[in-house]
């Protein structure tokens, strides 16, 4: 049998580690780490020990705005691909008007996370069974386009948003 040997794992500065798990194969194991302010999943090396952070978003907002997908398929089944769009527009712009208004941070991260469960979550639930069900026999080809625009949109606006902010406040 291969010898084994213990490999500290240099977990990630000021956290606390929960529910590791390791890879099928394995040669890393991933873990949550709980920071003061978020959860973030790593991966650690088991030949080196070396930890990396690989969610970029805290892991509890994730979740949160994960649950805004559900439904969304069966509404847009039920009533259509453009009523629910419409409806999760015009729902995201109300959110994003009284989120201008929020006089304390509990409503600004209650806004926040509504801004994020229908900009995010919801609405490219909608837009996704919206190509589904427009392209049926082209669905890969329509999906990869998709995909790129939507890609380069987002690389478009972010920074436009940015000027616009720094520029108009």
């Amino acid at each position: 049998p291969a010898e084994q040997k213990f490999v500290p794992v240099k977990s990630p500065a000021g956290a606390r580690v929960s529910d590791p798990v390791w890879s099928p194969d394995g040669h890393s194991l991933a873990f949550f780490a709980h920071f003061r302010d978020a959860t973030h999943v790593c991966v650690a090396d088991a030949s080196t020990g070396s930890c990396k952070q690989i969610t970029k978003s805290p892991v509890l907002a994730t979740l949160v705005g994960s649950l805004f997908c559900l439904g969304i398929g069966q509404l847009v089944d039920r009533l259509g691909g453009r009523v629910v769009l419409t409806l999760v527009v015009a729902v995201l712009g109300l959110v994003v008007l009284a989120m201008s208004r929020a006089a304390t941070a509990a409503a600004l991260l209650l806004w926040i996370t509504l801004t994020r469960g229908f900009g995010q979550s919801a609405l490219s639930v909608v837009s996704l069974a919206i190509v589904g069900h427009w392209f049926v026999r082209r669905i890969d080809l329509a999906m990869a386009v998709y995909s790129i625009a939507l890609s380069l949109g987002f690389m478009i606006a972010f920074p436009l948003v940015g000027a616009s902010v720094q520029s108009y406040g």
